[in-house]
């Protein structure tokens, strides 16, 4: 019973916040084309096939420094957020700028939770390993592999960690994942290539922001944690507000005018359920 609970604690809790924010853009989502259900897909799936991914990109990347993990995990997301894009094309007919903000937060969502599982029990081995010279070999290792046990000191160490990374959840994977993709959505939108986007000027523009903030975020939050949160908060939230703005421009874009003459005001569905149904504003 408490392997279980602790386990649970290692699990439940790193998800929180990530799931919290995915469904804050979900519900940005203006189009309305991405089910709930299928952001969570999105957040298991994506989540680890992005970690899966990065685990790939690693043998290819002889620098092993904190700093340079970037070059993996970014485009390991990458590759998976642009997978969900090109399978909603597929399945819908298109796609919009605000389609790829969810999908980009549901997968970094995933990323980030399961990053976080695993960090918590990186805490938990680390400070178990304390009671080495108080306890046999055989009964540590068992405690490691199966984290049947947890005092007050363990159990504090591991939950300042999660509630640390719950909060820097605001400035990473997930912020960094939908801030690229929904440019990427954007283009994909009006039937660019993907080779073509990534030669965008503002596909380079967000990548390199994300890419350089999650460097930034790597070597400096250990030791100037406020002060680096801050920044990344401002830098990462403009440039995303700004990928959002761009995108809700490019909805309006496509509504029509209808031809049916009315002195009421009307407004027109664009698709899915209301698509082509016309309301009148009587009040």
């Amino acid at each position: 019973t408490y392997a279980c609970l602790n386990l649970l604690f290692f699990e439940i809790p790193p998800c929180v916040v990530p799931i919290t924010l995915m469904v804050f853009f979900w519900e940005m989502n203006a189009p309305r084309n991405i089910s709930l259900l299928e952001m969570l897909e999105c957040f298991f799936v994506g989540g680890v096939l992005s970690i899966f991914f990065t685990l790939l990109l690693e043998n290819l990347n002889p620098l092993t420094l904190a700093m340079f993990a970037p070059l993996t995990e970014e485009p390991a997301k990458l590759l998976a957020a642009i997978l969900f894009l090109k399978a909603l094309k597929k399945r819908k007919g298109k796609v919009y700028g605000l389609n790829g903000l969810a999908i980009g937060a549901a997968v970094g969502a995933g990323f980030a939770a399961f990053e976080s599982g695993q960090y918590a029990y990186k805490v938990y081995c680390l400070t178990m390993k304390e009671y080495a010279a108080y306890l046999p070999s055989d009964v540590l290792n068992l405690f490691l592999e199966s984290a049947i046990w947890m005092d007050k000191y363990t159990f504090l160490a591991v939950g300042t960690n999660i509630c640390m990374r719950a909060l820097a959840t605001l400035v990473s994977h997930v912020i960094f994942c939908a801030f690229y993709s929904t440019i990427v959505a954007f283009y994909m939108a009006e039937s660019r290539s993907i080779k073509s986007i990534f030669k965008a000027k503002e596909f380079l523009y967000s990548f390199f922001i994300a890419f350089f903030s999650h460097m930034v975020w790597n070597t400096f939050a250990e030791e100037y944690y406020w002060a680096t949160f801050l920044v990344l908060l401002f830098v990462l939230w403009s440039g995303t507000l700004w990928a959002v703005r761009k995108s809700f421009a490019q909805l309006v874009a496509r509504i029509t005018i209808s031809k049916n003459t009315t002195s009421t005001p009307q407004i027109q569905g664009i698709s899915g359920v209301h698509g082509g149904v016309l309301f009148s504003i009587t009040h």
